[in-house]
């Protein structure tokens, strides 16, 4: 009887070890896996960036949006600081782009446009010094986390601006002023300060947006 006990205390640790390796296996190929991705995505917007500062000829044009509201004409990007080696998205392309990723993500259009011209001037290649890429602006570990493959192809960039835009409006409850404030300053600052950080880059940013967004605010 004992020795059956010991037959089948063995088998069961064995087996405990055997799983144990499986599910460490698991993870480590599931960390190469993403470690991979991420070191491909890394190479591929290095590569795209190096592209646009080598073929800074093409001069900028600024675009006047003419439909959803009327904005300051002498308003500048929030974080695309580097010069542009693209034309700006027209404002009825950039219309029609917000309208479909606001759709997507249940968010209102005129919302997602405000953004995008403020982050961005309609420049689908911009780069801001920090590394912000595309049209909203989006970080790169940020954009992998929403799913965006290229952050400088314009239709994933927004259809990911617009999702994170939406993950922070349900994170605040609806709080318009908390969703931009992180948009900006990240949702940490926010969190922080309980209300839109008292940095004067987000609190003209967030001001300027919802300037933008009258009468028909959000």
């Amino acid at each position: 009887m004992f020795k059956l006990f010991f037959v089948c205390a063995l088998f069961a640790t064995q087996l405990v070890n055997a799983q144990s390796s499986s599910v460490d296996a698991q993870r480590s190929a599931a960390d190469r896996q993403r470690q991979q991705t991420m070191d491909a995505m890394t190479k591929s917007i290095s590569t795209q960036m190096n592209a646009i500062r080598a073929s800074r000829k093409i001069a900028a044009r600024e675009a006047t949006p003419a439909a959803f509201f009327v904005l300051d004409p002498e308003l500048q990007p929030a974080s695309a600081s580097t010069g542009p080696a693209c034309d700006p998205m027209s404002a009825i392309a950039a219309q029609g782009l917000a309208s479909k990723a606001a759709a997507a993500n249940q968010i209102s259009p005129e919302l997602v446009f405000s953004v995008m011209r403020r982050e961005s001037a309609f420049l689908p290649c911009a780069v801001s010094d920090k590394g912000a890429l595309g049209l909203m602006q989006l970080m790169p570990e940020t954009a992998m986390q929403l799913g965006v493959i290229d952050p400088l192809d314009a239709e994933q960039n927004v259809l990911g601006g617009a999702k994170y835009l939406r993950q922070l409006f349900a994170r605040y409850s609806g709080d318009l002023n908390k969703t931009l404030g992180a948009y900006n300053a990240g949702p940490g600052r926010v969190d922080d300060y309980d209300g839109v950080p008292p940095f004067p880059e987000t609190l003209n940013y967030v001001d300027s947006i919802l300037n933008s967004l009258q009468p028909a605010k959000h």
